[in-house]
């Protein structure tokens, strides 16, 4: 997950986490020259360092917010159930979500851009995690506490209850565009807000 690799160039071998940082500042480049082109857009016209310092900003305040011991919130559409679902985010975890808007920015100042495919980065990590649940499993049996890795066992990456030979990756459905709730509550930018703010 956390492995870098710190080539100058192009990347061959990253972690997880950094193929992710790496899309996203591909991605945050794009919104660049988008808003510098946009006439509509404050930023239109803007050297893309002035653009990149309102964004520091907003990390750092991300990272103060949590600092400070507040806490925030994510909500999102559940495809599932077409409705919103709202998830707490703790002060730590808001401070790192920072952390990593700050990493995005610093990426998207490298002069060649790598573009990685984040289902396919998503299929990794629920790879790797099953094999890290498959050995948790063997870990909790030797312990005698079988009816606690069987429970565990039977439930999918997607919080599905499963048979156990069915309860390991789900397939992932074919791309639908994602129903948006009557009434939304309209967020800024990153869609993650303070409570605070309320």
């Amino acid at each position: 997950m956390t492995r870098n690799d710190y080539s100058s160039g192009l990347v061959s071998n990253p972690g997880l986490l950094q193929a992710v940082v790496l899309e996203a500042s591909a991605r945050y480049s794009n919104f660049v020259i988008a808003s510098q082109n946009n006439p509509q857009n404050p930023a239109y016209n803007q050297h893309e360092e002035v653009i990149n310092q309102g964004s520091e900003i907003e990390a750092l305040k991300r990272i103060n917010l949590g600092a400070s011991g507040k806490e925030a919130e994510l909500k999102y559409v559940d495809p599932s159930s077409g409705s919103w679902v709202t998830i707490p985010i703790d002060s730590a975890e808001l401070a790192a979500s920072g952390l990593v808007k700050l990493n995005i920015i610093s990426n998207s100042r490298r002069e060649t851009t790598q573009r990685f495919n984040l289902v396919t980065i998503a299929q990794n990590t629920r790879l790797r995690l099953s094999e890290v649940k498959a050995a948790m499993l063997e870990a909790l049996r030797v312990k005698g506490l079988s009816p606690v890795a069987s429970e565990l066992e039977k439930t999918d990456w997607f919080g599905n209850k499963a048979s156990p030979t069915d309860g390991q990756i789900s397939d992932y459905q074919p791309y639908q565009s994602e129903p948006t709730p009557a009434n939304p509550i309209q967020e800024k930018n990153t869609g993650v807000r303070t409570r605070d703010s309320e």
